[in-house]
C-alpha cells in the first residue's frame, strides 16, 4: 500500500488481489484504473510472476465484458472512508497471507 498525491488529487493504492470478494467501492477501483488507460492494460503481461494460477483482479461489466488486471499492478482507491479503510485492512491480511503461502511455497523448493 501507499499514498499517491498525482493529477486527480491524493489517493492510496494497494493490492487486494487474493480477495475473492471485496465491496463495490473497490470493483469501481479496478474499472476506473482499466478504463482511465482505455483497456490498455488488461490481460496477462506474461511477466512470470504468476505461479501456479493467474494472479489477478477478474472484473465483469453489467453488459457480459470480462477483462483481466494484472494482480501485480496497484489500484488507486479514490475514497476514503471509516468503512473502507477497515474492509482494506481486512483485505491487506488475506493479501499478506497470499504473500507469505508463495514464499513458503518458493522456499520449499
Amino acid at each position: 500500500m501507499k499514498f499517491y498525491g498525482g493529477e486527480d488529487g491524493i489517493c492510496w493504492k494497494l493490492k487486494f488481489y487474493a480477495n475473492k470478494e471485496y465491496s463495490g467501492i473497490y470493483d469501481k477501483s479496478i474499472k476506473d484504473v482499466i478504463e482511465r488507460f482505455n483497456y490498455k492494460y488488461v490481460g496477462c503481461y506474461g511477466c512470470g510472476k504468476c505461479k501456479k494460477e493467474k494472479a489477478g483482479y477478474n472484473i465483469e461489466y453489467d453488459d457480459g465484458r470480462k477483462y483481466f488486471r494484472c494482480g501485480f499492478e496497484l489500484i488507486p482507491i479514490k475514497t476514503i472512508s471509516k468503512d473502507i479503510v477497515e474492509e482494506a485492512v481486512k483485505m491487506m491480511e488475506i493479501q499478506d497471507r497470499k504473500f507469505i503461502e508463495e514464499i513458503k511455497q518458493t522456499l520449499i523448493k
